[in-house]
Order: structure tokens, then C-alpha cells, then sequence
């Protein structure tokens, strides 16, 4: 955090409850509580529970070790987000206008008092909210809560793949996809960006040609010359609904010609630093940039800044995914609540609304959907698999749902495809382009196969979130949570 942010923090105030009991997390009182208040019995249910589901957050891929609290927090979020789904479905369904929260402690009331409807905000805050308490020292921060000028400068994620001579061990794995990605744009745009945000054009038919052909980020850099980046354009489901709308609003005139009710758009539109085709939103820029100081080295990664306008775009399209989302769960279509939850987790991963702690946000978020639906996720992520990845490569939320349709959806929903997007939006390189492929992510061994077997077995047995005890009332408290995430064992420090 910078000075600025300091500056500008308040303090909030404590609450009365949260100084009683001791510093132990594990001892009990003679009443039979913890010494935070906490049930003990609600909280080994929670916790028995929240492991299962954490542990399916673990990537099985070289540089991702296990962080057993991590993943706790991860299922303790899960359960809580499907509890308050569930209170939302319920009030929807008896017919009222949606599940009322104080605006308090909600990120996108900005500390306002008062009440509000539960939205999309509000569930992402129960999730931001565990991976905050998992470990307070990350930086696990929405961008538009930073100071209003690190904000409208556009803070954004930068993920290298490949650096100078060295493949980045955790995500160089998706290298040729995004280096194909990369070509396709660029070519289809005719011209990348500078660092200065003004078109880099490739020129000849030659150029072109060789762009084709590159195959390392050396080779692709030297074509172009300097320091550029590319952004891939994502096909908006909320555009793609108001131009539906506005073809049925449509009348026609004295002539025969259709005539739309509102003013057609023009054939681009500038939003942040770039230009996007229309039915698209901006998502992430693939960069190629000089390394200092290292001769013919250069770094490839993805970097995407959260721009004022891009977080409007993006808040508007979760707020119509989480609306969809929703609506398919109450008509009890499994198959369409299956596709909408995917819908709506790749908006997230290419949003990147947090300083850090997306990916671990947006899955955990799915696994806590699914659960909500009835449709408990029981599969471990594939090895060699990373699903925020699955999603920043595909331009249309279509590819993410048949990707992870491979092994991640459960049996009893199969989700429809949506409308097949205009030929502009995705091209057939696109669609064709070298994807991950699922494997099993057991090591091969034999201890390895056993462990999978029984996470699968454990996923499977994981009972109605509505008989477990709710989170929000066992673990009401700041205190009782860091207990919980710590474990009966812990000591004090």
C-alpha cells in the first residue's frame, strides 16, 4: 500500500464483542463454548466441510504449493456464499423483491449506512473477505477502493509467462496459447499499441506474413519493433441482449426499411486506451517489452489495467451474469444455472477487479454457486490445468464453458450454448486454437491416485449447505473466524 492509501484509510471501530475470551483458539469454556463464544460442535461441521471444498482449489500444476489455510478459508467462503444464495432464491421465489444486507460492510456502499439488495458485489465481499482473513498481509484489495488516482491511472495485474532467457515456472505452460492469441489480434487489428497508447501498424503484406510465422516472443518483438501490446476483445452477453432488444424494438418506416429505436453505434468504440468492435468489451492486453539491460531479451505477459470506464463495462456485465445466474436457479433449469455460473465466472477472471486474489476468488466463488445449486463440484482441477487462464484466453464465454465442460460440470447439467457470436467476434483460428487439455491430477502414483480417489469420495459425501450450521451466525465475529482458520490446535502467540 502506498503513503496515499495510508493517508486516507479510516480506521474503523471495534466491536464490542470482539475483546472477550482469551488468546487461545482452541480452548474450551465450562459451558461447553470456545473461548471465543463459538459453538465447537458448528464449527468442527463447518470446518470438516470447508476442508473438502478447499481442497479442490489446489492447482496440480510445478510451482503451486499446497496453503492449507488458504484453502479452509476458501471452503469457509464457499459455504457462506451458497447460504446466502440460497436465502436469496428463497426470497425471490416467495414472490419479494430480493434479500435486504446492510450497507455497511458491503465494498460497493463505500461505508454508507442503511440497506440494500443483495448483488453480485455483496457475494464477491463474502469471498474477498475470507481470502483477506486467509493471510492479512496480501495485498487483497478491490482496485476502485485504491486512491482515486491510482484508479483512474489504471492499477492492473502483470503476469509475465516468459522473461528475458527464463520461462515463468507456474504459467509459461500457456505460452503458445497466448503467443497464437496474440498473432490472431494483431493481425486482425492490423496494428498493436505503444506504450504511449498510440497504434504501432504493421504495414506491409510482408510484415503480416512474418507475424504468421513467429513462433518465439524474440521473433515477434523484432517484427514489430518496440514495445507494444495487443488487447484481446470479449464478446459481451449484455450487448449482445440490448442489440436483441433493440432489433425487437425495431419499426419499419414508410419505405419498408427498419428503422431502430434507438441510434445505431459506430463501428468502433473507444473504451480506456483502445478501440473495441462493437458487441466486445476490452479484456486482457498481451505485452511484448524489452528487458533492460539484456541483450535480445524481451518479456511476454499479460497485463490488464482497471480503468474507470472498463470497470463500468464490467460492473454492468456482472450485474446482468449475476441477474441470469439467479433467475436460472429459481426456474430450477440445472443446465442453464450451470452455464450462467460459468458465464459469470469468466467476466470475473477478466475483470481482475482485486489488487490480488482474483483467481482463487473467482473459483471459489463457482465451487460456492454450484453448491448453492445443488450441484456440489466433486472433480480436483485437472493436472497441468488453470482455469483463470482457461478463461483470459477465450474470447467468447462459449469456449470457457466447453473447456471446462471436459471434466468440471456436474453430470446432471449439460448447459446449452448460447447464440453463436457474429463471425467478427471470434475467428476460426480462434476457436481452433491449442487448448489445455484435461488430465487427471493424480501424480501417477500410487499415493497419488488414493489421495484423488478419496477427495473425489469426501466431495461426493458433502451434505446440503442448508443442514449445515449458517456461517454468518457461527462464525459471526472477526475473532471466531481467525479460531477457525487456524485450527482447535493452535497456540498462542
Amino acid at each position: 500500500p502506498t503513503q496515499e492509501l495510508f493517508a486516507t484509510y479510516r480506521v474503523q471501530p471495534a466491536l464490542a464483542n470482539e475483546g472477550r475470551g482469551s488468546s487461545s483458539g482452541g480452548s474450551s469454556s465450562p459451558t461447553g463454548s470456545l473461548s471465543d463464544g463459538s459453538n465447537p460442535q458448528h464449527v468442527s461441521q463447518l470446518t470438516t466441510a470447508a476442508d473438502t471444498v478447499g481442497n479442490l482449489l489446489q492447482n496440480h500444476h510445478q510451482g503451486f504449493l499446497p496453503n492449507v489455510r488458504q484453502q479452509r478459508a476458501a471452503g469457509y467462503a464457499a459455504i457462506e456464499l451458497a447460504q446466502a444464495v440460497r436465502a436469496l432464491t428463497a426470497e425471490r421465489r416467495a414472490g419479494r423483491e430480493g434479500l435486504w444486507v446492510n450497507s455497511e460492510g458491503s465494498s460497493g456502499e463505500r461505508g454508507c449506512s442503511g440497506r440494500h439488495l443483495f448483488g453480485w458485489r455483496d457475494a464477491m465481499d463474502i469471498v474477498v473477505k475470507w481470502r483477506q482473513l486467509s493471510e492479512p498481509a496480501d495485498q487483497v484489495v478491490w482496485v476502485d477502493l485504491l486512491t482515486q488516482r491510482e484508479f483512474e491511472q489504471g492499477f492492473g495485474s502483470h503476469t509475465p509467462m516468459y522473461s528475458g532467457q527464463t520461462k515463468c515456472v507456474r504459467y509459461y505452460m500457456n505460452f503458445n496459447r497466448a503467443m497464437s492469441l496474440a498473432k490472431e489480434c494483431l493481425l486482425e487489428k492490423g496494428h498493436a499499441y505503444d506504450a504511449q497508447n498510440c497504434e504501432v501498424g504493421l504495414g506491409s503484406d510482408d510484415k503480416q506474413e512474418a507475424v504468421r510465422r513467429a513462433k518465439t516472443a524474440l521473433e515477434l518483438y523484432t517484427i514489430i519493433g518496440q514495445d507494444s501490446w495487443v488487447v484481446v476483445p470479449l464478446h459481451s452477453l449484455l450487448k449482445e441482449q440490448k442489440q436483441e432488444q433493440q432489433h425487437d424494438n425495431a419499426t419499419p418506416t414508410s419505405n419498408g426499411n427498419i428503422q431502430s429505436s434507438s441510434s445505431s453505434s459506430s463501428s468502433f468504440k473507444r473504451v480506456s486506451d483502445v478501440t473495441v468492435a462493437p458487441g466486445c468489451i476490452e479484456g486482457t492486453r498481451l505485452t511484448l517489452v524489452k528487458v533492460p539491460n539484456q541483450p535480445d531479451a524481451v518479456e511476454f505477459s499479460i497485463r490488464t489495467p482497471v480503468t474507470p470506464p472498463r470497470w463500468k463495462e464490467f460492473d454492468a456485465e456482472l450485474e446482468y451474469g449475476w441477474e441470469r445466474l439467479i433467475n436460472a436457479m429459481i426456474s430450477g433449469n440445472k443446465a442453464a444455472t450451470a452455464a450462467a455460473i460459468l458465464c459469470y465466472g469468466y467476466y470475473w477472471y477478466n475483470f481482475m477487479p482485486l489488487a490480488r486474489g482474483t483467481a482463487a476468488v473467482g473459483y471459489t466463488t463457482m465451487l460456492g454457486l454450484f453448491w448453492a445449486a445443488e450441484m456440489p463440484i466433486t472433480q480436483p482441477i485437472p493436472k497441468d490445468y488453470q482455469v483463470d487462464w482457461e478463461a483470459i484466453l477465450a474470447r467468447h464465454p462459449q469456449q470457457f464453458i466447453e473447456r471446462l465442460a471436459q471434466w468440471f460440470i456436474p453430470e446432471q447439467a449439460c448447459p446449452p450454448a448460447p447464440a453463436a457470436p457474429a463471425a467478427a467476434s471470434i475467428s476460426p483460428s480462434s476457436s481452433n486454437s491449442p487448448m489445455a487439455s484435461p488430465r487427471s491430477s493424480d501424480a501417477g502414483s500410487s499415493s497419488g491416485k488414493g489421495q484423488h480417489a478419496a477427495l473425489i469420495a469426501a466431495a461426493k459425501q458433502l451434505p446440503d449447505v442448508e443442514s449445515l450450521p449458517a456461517v454468518n451466525q457461527a462464525l459471526g465475529t472477526i475473532k471466531q473466524r481467525f479460531n477457525a482458520l487456524n485450527g482447535p490446535d493452535a497456540k498462542p502467540v
